[in-house]
Formats: C-alpha cells, structure tokens, sequence
C-alpha cells in the first residue's frame, strides 16, 4: 500500500515547503499540490481536473500535475510503498559477511573498563539501566594480538583491492591511556603491515596525557580527543575523581605542557570534547572556550553534546527552574549563531557544535538513488559491520554506544553470522516496519542504541513522534534561514569539518 512519505511545514514567513523522504529532496509547496497528491493514486489526470475546476484554472491544474508527475516517475517521490519491504526475512549469512567486509570502515578497540574518574553522567553508571558496570577488566596483549589477527583478515580482500581506503582505529575505555603500552603494540603491529593505512584516534579524560605519553603518540601521528567540558566550575561539577576532587587544574596543566613542547601537533591533531547538562551554564562555557580556543590556548572544538537521555532517569533530578534557564540560555546562543551565520562572520567551535549539527543533518541527508543494505533498508541504522567494536574481553558489538547484550561473536572464534542474523531480523521485525510511513527516515539519526533493551528492541512510538517534530523545527528554521539568506554558510568551515580526521570519532 502506498502511503504519503513527507512532512508539511512552513517558514517564519508563512511559505509552505515540504521535505519529501521518498525523494529526500525539499519543495516549496501549495493547496492545489496537496490535494492532486491527495488524487493521484486513484485517478488520471482528467479526473483529477474535473475535481478541481473552480477553484483552479486548468493552466494552473496541468502545470502543478505535470510538475508532481515527473518527480513521481522518475525519483519515487512522495509516496514510499510498503509492498516494496520485506521484514520477515534476512539474506543468507554468507552475503551479510560479505557486505559487513565490504562496509567496514572503523576498529573501536576498548582498552580497559577501568578510570580514574567517576564522572556523574558516565554511562556507566548506575545512571544508565542497561549499560555495563565499571569493572577493572584491561584487554590483555594476548587478546590484543588476537585483534589484530582478526581485523587484518577481515579487511585484507578490501584494503588490497582498493589501495587508496583509510580505516578508522580509535580507543575506547574506561580511560585507555590506562592501557597505553597495549595501545601502542597494536598501532605498531597494523603499522607493520600496512603502513599509513589506518587513521588512529584515542579519548582521553587526560589526567594521564604527559608529555611523555603525548610524544609516544605524536610518534604514529594519533588523534587525540580530550574531554572537558567548559570552565573550572562546569567541568568540576561534572569530571570527578574517586576522592570526588575535580579534574579541570590537572587536564589545563597537562594541555599547557603539551601546547608549550609540541605547538604544532596540539594545534592539528588534538581536539575538545565536552558535554553539558541542564544545569550547565552554557553561556559562560561557550565564552570560555570561544576565549580560550579562540586564543589557541585550548585545542578546538571537535563535538559538544548533551549528556544522552536514553534509558536513564538522569534528567528527573533538575527542577523547572534549572529547565526553564537552560532554555533560555539556548535561545540566546542560538540567536547569536544565527547572527553570525547571517552576518558571514565565523562563530567560534562550541557555537558551532551546539548549533551547526541540526543543519548539517538536513544538508547530508540521504538522497532517492542512495542504496541502502537490503537488510537496513530504511532509517539511520549503520549496518552491522561498518563499525566494529571489541571489548576488553575480546566480544565484538555493534558500536560503542550500544550497552553489550547484543555481542555477536569474539576473538577466538570471530564472527557469530547466525547472531548477526538475528540481530539483523529482530531489529526489521521491531523496528523498522515502523519505519515504511515515517517522514523523516533520510534524516533520522536514530539507530540501534535508541531502541535496545537489555536483551532486545522495543519500539516508542513517543520518542519517534518527538524527534518527527524535532526534525520539523529544524527544516523550518534551515528554510527560513535560506530565505533570508540563499548562501548562507550554517558553518563557516564546513568544507574543513567534512575533512577532519575526528568526524570518525
């Protein structure tokens, strides 16, 4: 059954648009549109005429068909069929290895479920519900080898066939500079065989980032990711140590010490990571870092986030009142990155960051003659493969993000395909049928991790109808914004942003 695939809005200036995710193209859109679209599965043009003379002339009726028509004949638009999906079933488990090969583009290796600090959103928590508990499990050499092993068959086909193909390597924890000689062992060993290859990164809460330790790393030309999130007051809140003393002196030190002995490597290849709350000042921290990075005293930064909602009750803590400020404090940063992107002057990194990504989800979105795998053939899954993750124990999973109750295979005998398989279906079954009618599938960000359970997925209709309006806002702020300004740049170096190496991440 076909079924219309797109969402209605308008600008602040009352023009109507739609974003079609059949298409995945946006329209200007009008009345006489909606309702030949509202037609044009059960009747022909001529009955479609006869229905709306009177109140539309037949130029204006033949113009508005002809331009619909073509759009649905050649690009699919408008409509997404739901004949055209098969939920019930999974290809065989030789194909979905060769396509997990064949998409893979990152290794996250976790180095240690150990760390040296107990920041209040980790989740690995008992914030979280679903989540892994801290443990002091530290992935061993052995096992380290084993992954190299492993990974190097898995890619050998692909990396020699096509020999310009970067892999993404980054190190997870815990804290991984924990674990820095079994780190290094395996940068090496890939290095050995395949050199300039691969692309390292590593997260740090940098308490451990020495000069020492920075040298080593500088040596095989690591990514470093540092987390802190904004001044002293903010970042202390927050990043605790077990004795519940704050971390912000030891990290500034650390990147002082750093900047002074190894100026161009802290410019180029470290990057900030930092998170906030609703409790978050998010007015003084973005005039921190804007004076601080901006100055190049700090490295840029790379990503801002919220610290997630998803399976916890960390948010039930903070009173309206610390609610209704946050809100408030996000108007008016995002009114002053709205200026800057109207007035061509480049916001700094943190402005980007908070901002920037609501549109670059619209501008990247997915297009009518992208293909998808068969077996995620619809929303913002990545496919199982494209990213592998290996815990401390030598389990893979699916990424980072998911709590580990859905690992499918190890080391030792690799990879499980009937697990994967199952995954795979049960994730069809339970989710992405509900995907067919949904408008905004080509934009989703919603993923594996927004809908597991401790052994399962379970589909909310509530959070999808919240990101829906979500998305909608967005599109009537980015088309606003374009009506104003046709060449307005959302981030001022988005060019430089799609080439950094820490989009990978």
């Amino acid at each position: 059954m076909k079924k219309k695939v797109y969402l209605r809005y308008m600008s602040n200036t009352n023009n109507q648009y739609i974003y079609d995710d059949a298409s995945g193209n946006i329209f200007q859109w009008n009345n006489l549109y909606e309702e030949i679209i509202n037609m044009y599965c059960e009747h022909n043009l001529t009955t479609i005429t006869e229905n709306l003379l009177g109140k539309y002339n037949i130029d204006e009726i033949q113009e508005a068909y002809k331009f619909l028509n073509y759009w649905i004949n050649k690009y699919h638009a408008f409509y997404r069929d739901d004949k055209n999906y098969n939920f019930d079933e999974i290809e065989t488990e030789d194909k979905l290895y060769d396509l997990m090969k064949k998409v893979n583009t990152t290794l996250l290796i976790s180095l240690t479920d150990q760390c040296n600090l107990r920041c209040r959103y980790c989740i690995y928590s008992e914030e979280y519900e679903y989540t892994k508990e801290k443990s002091n499990k530290y992935l061993d050499m052995s096992t380290a080898n084993k992954i190299v092993k492993f990974y190097l068959g898995f890619i050998k086909e692909a990396i020699e066939q096509n020999p310009t193909r970067i892999y993404n390597i980054s190190f997870y924890g815990g804290e991984p500079l924990l674990n820095l000689k079994v780190m290094l062992k395996i940068i090496d060993s890939f290095n050995k065989v395949y050199p300039r290859r691969f692309q390292y990164n590593v997260t740090t809460n940098g308490l451990g980032l020495t000069l020492d330790v920075c040298k080593e790393l500088e040596k095989r030309h690591v990514n470093i990711l540092v987390s802190l999130d904004g001044p002293k007051e903010e970042n202390d809140r927050l990043r605790i140590d077990l004795k519940k003393k704050g971390s912000f002196d030891r990290i500034i030190n650390n990147l002082k010490i750093i900047k002074n002995a190894l100026p161009d490597y802290y410019a180029s290849k470290m990057g900030i990571a930092a998170v906030y709350d609703y409790r978050t000042n998010i007015i003084r921290t973005n005039q921190y870092f804007g004076e601080e990075c901006g100055s190049k005293k700090l490295p840029p930064i790379k990503i801002v986030n919220r610290v997630s909602d998803i399976n916890t009750n960390y948010y039930s803590k903070f009173s309206k009142e610390e609610k209704k400020t946050y809100f408030n404090q996000l108007n008016e940063l995002k009114k002053e990155y709205v200026k800057g992107i109207l007035n061509n002057r480049a916001n700094n990194s943190y402005l980007n960051s908070l901002f920037s990504m609501n549109y670059m989800m619209i501008m990247l979105r997915k297009r009518a003659y992208d293909l998808l795998p068969a077996d995620i053939p619809i929303g913002g899954s990545c496919f199982p493969g494209q990213k592998l993750f290996i815990e401390t124990d030598g389990k893979f999973n699916i990424c980072e993000r998911v709590n580990g109750s859905h690992s499918f295979g190890n080391v030792d005998e690799g990879i499980n395909m009937q697990k994967v398989a199952e995954i795979l279906l049960t994730y069809k079954k339970e989710i992405l049928r509900n995907c067919v009618s949904c408008p905004i599938t080509k934009i989703c960000p919603y993923c594996f991790m927004n809908f597991e359970q401790e052994s399962d997925f379970q589909y909310d209709s509530l959070k999808c109808k919240n990101m829906i309006e979500k998305v909608k806002n967005n599109l009537c702020e980015y088309s606003s914004l374009l009506e104003i300004k046709p060449d307005i740049k959302f981030v001022s170096n988005l060019e430089n942003i799609l080439r950094d190496e820490f989009i990978n991440i």
